[in-house]
């Protein structure tokens, strides 16, 4: 059996589709907002992406059935000017710089196959926690990158690198002839963040036209307040414990 990247495909025509990425990484943005994207569009599965780089475990059901980790390509069609979708979000990346590229490459020649006009790719941006999340960005033209600025993106002049699939496949995709670009939204990280891929998505929807329900993602916002504060409750139970324990008596024999 040959180790290798490899897609499993459906027949699908498609013309000029954007593609979206959203794996997983800091604060989940980005497969949080691709999964809302597939939720909200109805889009449907049409490609699979299985390496050798991923993890090396399977993945089990409620049902007890194991398989291997995977990325998937999900495909929407819609609007009044018939705009085309092309998905991408999945179990995982891939968990060395090799395997990375290989990924990475292997996922500009599917899109290049399917006449991708453009691919956006959605992480997250460490930062502290803020009530309106600002969204930063990057392309690999001066002309998208104005177009995200009109959008109110900021960008990061620092030189900060942005690891993984998020920073790859834009920062490849010029040797490919495809314009790219990548949306990250700022969280703390620490935990999935629905409010960042919220912020993210309404840049999404205005670059793109998109119709798009976004207060659909606001019972997932709550509880998510819900979960921190009783983490932030348990923290406080705890440090009162540890300085009960501190004052405790203090014998001399």
């Amino acid at each position: 059996m040959e180790l290798r990247t490899l897609i499993r495909e459906a027949p699908v025509r498609m013309d000029r589709p954007v593609l979206i990425g959203g794996l997983p990484g800091l604060g989940s943005v980005g497969r949080i907002a691709a999964s809302f994207l597939i939720r909200e569009l109805g889009a449907r599965r049409v490609a699979v992406l299985y390496s050798p780089h991923f993890p090396h475990y399977g993945i089990v059901n409620s049902k007890g059935v194991v398989r291997l980790p995977k990325n998937e390509f999900y495909y929407w069609r819609g609007g009044s000017d018939g705009a085309e979708l092309l998905i991408l979000t999945g179990d995982c990346q891939p968990q060395s710089p090799r395997g990375q590229y290989e990924v990475a490459l292997r996922i500009l020649e599917y899109a290049k196959s399917k006449s991708v006009e453009l691919i956006a790719m959605i992480g997250g941006y460490s930062s502290e926690e803020r009530e309106r999340p600002r969204v930063y960005g990057a392309a690999n033209s001066p002309v998208w990158m104005e177009r995200l600025k009109g959008l109110g993106v900021e960008v990061d002049v620092s030189g900060v690198p942005i690891v993984g699939m998020a920073g790859l496949i834009p920062a490849l995709a010029r040797s490919e002839g495809l314009d790219a670009l990548c949306l990250l939204g700022e969280t703390v990280g620490y935990m999935p963040d629905p409010k960042a891929a919220k912020a993210v998505l309404s840049v999404i929807r205005g670059l793109l036209g998109l119709e798009l329900n976004l207060s659909n993602l606001d019972p997932d916002i709550e509880r998510m307040v819900e979960l921190k504060a009783k983490l932030k409750e348990a923290e406080l139970r705890m440090e009162r414990a540890m300085r009960r324990a501190d004052e405790g008596p203090r014998y001399i024999s």
